[in-house]
């Protein structure tokens, strides 16, 4: 009986441990506290006809995303993603909230995130100045959702 005990006590001392360590790591690798977000964008159409992209940057051997600058009338600049055979995944314009304005986006470094996907981070230039952003795709290559942090 004193070893079922223990046991059962082992293992609620270890579950909670796990369960603390996991919750720091998700609140300080998203920080949503400090950001604003999730956002998924506002989707553009007719992104095949896009030229001369301001930024190429590949995420995998077969997925890179591609950012083209705001122009006039725009409500944000473009980010696309495009697969190797150049297909587009998706297109969105990188908007934020109804009161802020976003003039740029570069992407500077991406890698695994967790188990369920790839998290690109870059620089974002909007109505707070230049700041940190990080955008979260599936898997299977779908934009989950970006953050904008200031």
């Amino acid at each position: 009986m004193k070893r079922i005990y223990k046991v059962s006590i082992g293992f609620a001392l270890s579950a909670f441990i796990f369960v603390v360590i996991a919750a720091l790591i998700f609140l300080f690798y998203i920080n949503p506290f400090q950001a604003d977000g999730p956002f998924t964008g506002e989707t553009r159409e007719d992104c095949n006809l896009l030229e001369n992209p301001v930024q190429v940057f590949p995420i995998s051997s077969s997925n890179r995303l591609e950012v083209y600058e705001r122009k006039e009338g725009d409500p944000a600049p473009i980010v696309l993603s495009r697969n190797r055979d150049d297909n587009i995944k998706w297109c969105v314009y990188a908007v934020a909230n109804s009161f802020s304005e976003v003039h740029t986006i570069e992407f500077v470094s991406y890698g695994p995130w967790f188990f369920i996907g790839t998290k690109v981070e870059g620089i974002v230039n909007w109505t707070y100045g230049y700041e940190w952003t990080g955008w979260y795709i599936t898997p299977f290559g779908r934009l989950r959702n970006y953050y904008y942090a200031w």
